[in-house]
């Protein structure tokens, strides 16, 4: 007992004994598998949980999450909420439970949502606890359902999902860790494609340095993608536009959305561009609208799916290796686009081969005009593309669309980047090009029909 009084110093003795006699009287409730549970650090009984799901649910949908949770062995639940995180705007549920058998301090957490009626289980994740399984808390909100767990004295790890079109999605991790003094705080947003780090002052609070970081999910060409995942990072905020920021309108002055996938031999990019004046080009790479891709060749790195990608500087004021490739759109009409490449080396004899092997397109939209590129690996100094099974793989790279809404005024020309702290010359403000292999995934999703399907499958003799 001396473990659970060491944190109720507030209390007096007199105090201490109520509490204590509480506790043995929710005690002997709880054994007695009633409705009734009078102390919170025991959890609490399926009974209980049906009393409190009643307002919500009818109880056949309630009886639903009872056939699905263990039958043949004791367990708590220690968590749940009800809201919709399916945006079909019908409650779900999300409980948090620890099993007798489980001598690990480990909770588990299982995720249930109306589907035609029915309470089904799309969900199920263990996450560890320091002291007590309370430590573990369910949240739903925005549709999304948040999942709270505390890992250590000095470590708060929350995840988020979302059920759509029969796929469960990670939309959102966030950590926060104490250490030397201060909070480091990181949050990488799949929904939004975005890394941001902050640093703060333990005691006081206050922020001391923040690094928002866009990822562009690369993924194998033509591989099929769940509906509600995103794959294309939209750049459309003042932040992303380090020079002409005060002739900058808004989005649909100049913004733009990226695709990037690969195949063995190349890599092709799609910059779609949002701007209400275009201004194409008089002369071949004369002054007007274009884009410019932006390559680091030496900062390829890997890291497992699923794990943090910490946006560790790999260079600074670095001088070598990088390399610009500036595509424009032409006149849509006579001129054709074309490519302009910079780099800080000379290029090798391959990589001189390699640029024969470049193409581009060009079309106007309704909204600005989209711009596509094939890129070899081989002109970025790779054999071919630098994957690995089960690894992602991390490119520095940046993408820059360049405004000139009035060519007799080239001191207003507006740049928007993939980036919140651009510089040229120093890869470690780039975004990242994180590509993926057919066996792994950025984030997470998963179909609850995919193993239904694949038996099937399977006992049709495919």
């Amino acid at each position: 007992m001396g473990n659970r009084w060491q944190n109720i110093g507030e209390y007096d003795r007199g105090m201490r004994w109520r509490i204590f006699l509480c506790w043995i009287i929710g005690l002997l409730y709880g054994i007695s598998d009633t409705p009734t549970l009078l102390w919170a650090q025991q959890g609490m009984r399926f009974a209980e949980l049906k009393q409190r799901l009643l307002p919500y649910f009818a109880e056949e949908m309630i009886w639903d999450i009872h056939k699905q949770l263990p039958q043949r062995e004791d367990y708590r639940i220690w968590g749940w909420d009800v809201g919709d995180f399916s945006g079909d705007r019908y409650p779900d549920v999300a409980i948090s439970i620890k099993r007798a058998s489980q001598k690990k301090k480990i909770a588990e957490v299982l995720l249930f949502v109306d589907i035609d009626g029915f309470l089904v289980e799309v969900g199920q994740f263990q996450k560890p606890y320091t002291q007590l399984p309370i430590e573990v808390g369910v949240a739903i909100k925005d549709t999304t359902c948040y999942i709270v767990s505390r890992q250590s004295s000095a470590y708060w790890q929350v995840s988020g999902y979302r059920f759509l079109h029969g796929t469960l999605i990670t939309v959102m991790q966030m950590s926060s860790r104490e250490r030397k003094g201060e909070i480091y705080r990181y949050r990488e947003d799949f929904t939004h494609l975005r890394i941001q780090e902050q640093w703060f002052h333990q005691r006081t609070g206050a922020l001391k340095k923040e690094v928002l970081t866009v990822v562009v999910p690369v993924h194998r060409r033509f591989r099929v993608i769940p509906l509600g995942v995103p794959q294309m990072p939209e750049i459309a905020s003042v932040r992303f536009v380090p020079k002409g920021a005060f002739y900058w309108r808004g989005a649909e002055d100049a913004s733009f959305r990226l695709k990037v996938a690969y195949n063995q031999r190349f890599l092709y990019v799609l910059v779609d561009v949002r701007d209400d004046t275009v201004v194409t080009e008089r002369k071949p790479q004369s002054l007007a609208d274009h884009v410019a891709l932006w390559f680091d060749m030496q900062s390829v790195r890997e890291v497992e799916p699923g794990e943090p990608i910490r946006t560790v500087p790999l260079k600074n004021g670095s001088d070598s290796g990088l390399m610009v490739i500036e595509l424009f759109p032409g006149d849509f009409k006579q001129l054709k686009p074309s490519v302009r490449v910079q780099s800080t080396e000379d290029l090798d004899s391959l990589q001189r081969q390699a640029l024969d092997q470049i193409r581009i397109v060009a079309r106007p939209t309704n909204q600005g005009y989209q711009l596509k590129v094939r890129i070899p690996f081989q002109l970025l100094g790779f054999w071919a593309a630098p994957l690995r099974p089960q690894k992602l793989t991390l490119l520095r790279a940046a993408v820059a669309v360049y405004d000139v809404d009035n060519r007799f005024r080239p001191e207003e020309e507006t740049m928007i980047v993939s980036s919140t702290h651009f510089d040229p010359f120093n890869s470690a403000t780039y975004s990242l090009f994180c590509l993926i292999p057919e066996t792994a995934q950025y984030g997470s999703f998963r179909n609850i029909y995919l193993d239904q399907l694949v038996a099937r499958l399977n006992e049709l003799g495919f």
